[in-house]
């Protein structure tokens, strides 16, 4: 996790990870060390997906945000992400839409 984010981990636990230890012993256990250690795609490949499934769902910008943020450690610019969201544009409506691109326009 620390190489996508390429930062060390913060000492202070999100809210889910004090609410439930247990969900985030699954999410390092399960995503970080089962499924992105696969070598199928590469860590830009796995957020673009992460990104999309996200602005599909909706309502989960918090994720979101920590997901586009990993795009731009990755080496994505935001213009890259803008474009992302357009090429989306079929599949998302209007709230989707926006709430993305402003996620994007906020980012460092």
């Amino acid at each position: 996790m620390e190489e996508l984010i390429k930062s060390p981990l913060p000492e202070t636990k999100a809210a889910y990870q004090q609410f439930s230890p247990e969900i985030d012993r699954f999410l390092k256990e399960h995503l970080f060390a089962d499924i992105f250690e696969r070598d199928v795609l590469t860590y830009q490949q796995r957020e673009l997906t992460t990104i999309s499934a996200l602005m599909a769902m909706g309502d989960v910008e918090p994720m979101l945000r920590g997901h586009l943020g990993i795009c731009l450690n990755q080496g994505f610019t935001k213009g890259q992400l803008d474009l992302l969201v357009e090429s989306l544009r079929l599949y998302l409506d209007e709230k989707k839409m926006k709430s993305a691109k402003i996620i994007i326009s906020e980012l460092p």
